[in-house]
């Protein structure tokens, strides 16, 4: 995956995709809190942001739809399950970061929609993501706290943290 080396016009657009996109994030919580707005209206928000922000605009697609196969998935098992996903991240101080960074996990863990895939390790797969976010230390670490939801969605439109499921290479 390629990821995006921003340069100080990207990095402008970066910010503002980033903000955005946190925003949608976000607004999907809420409206799965409070049962406000349809999923085809959150679809046209996604949408609308991926065409106003083209450069990243494969990033939001992917987001959106690993997001929404993570909904879904998560209708299929216990809250539990979603519960343990947010585990390597509970030494993080911004609580939506914890959200989002669980989803993506679960995401990653997502065969296909409503199946998990139970080869993969949630330890090992957490792990590879704070090297993908720039954690060397891993989630436990001291720069770990400063991780905020906004660096983690900025990470992935950047292509530096995946959100999609790949197959077990050891199985």
């Amino acid at each position: 995956m390629s990821e995006i080396q921003p340069n100080p016009e990207t990095q402008e657009m970066l910010s503002k995709a980033t903000r955005d996109v946190v925003g949608l994030y976000m607004g999907d919580q809420l409206g799965a809190m409070l049962g406000t707005q349809g999923a085809e209206q959150r679809d046209e928000f996604w949408a609308e942001t991926a065409q106003e922000h083209s450069a990243f605009s494969g990033k939001i697609h992917g987001l959106r739809d690993a997001m929404k196969v993570v909904g879904e998935t998560k209708k299929a098992y216990p809250p539990q399950i979603a519960s343990v996903t947010r585990i390597p991240f509970m030494s993080l101080e911004d609580q939506m970061a914890r959200e989002f960074l669980g989803d993506v996990l679960f995401s990653r863990m997502t065969a296909s929609q409503g199946y998990m895939d139970y080869g993969m390790n949630p330890a090992e797969e957490a792990q590879s993501m704070a090297t993908e976010i720039g954690l060397a230390e891993g989630w436990r670490s001291s720069q770990a706290k400063g991780v905020t939801l906004e660096r983690a969605v900025s990470t992935v439109l950047q292509g530096g943290l995946r959100v999609a499921h790949q197959a077990n290479p050891k199985g």
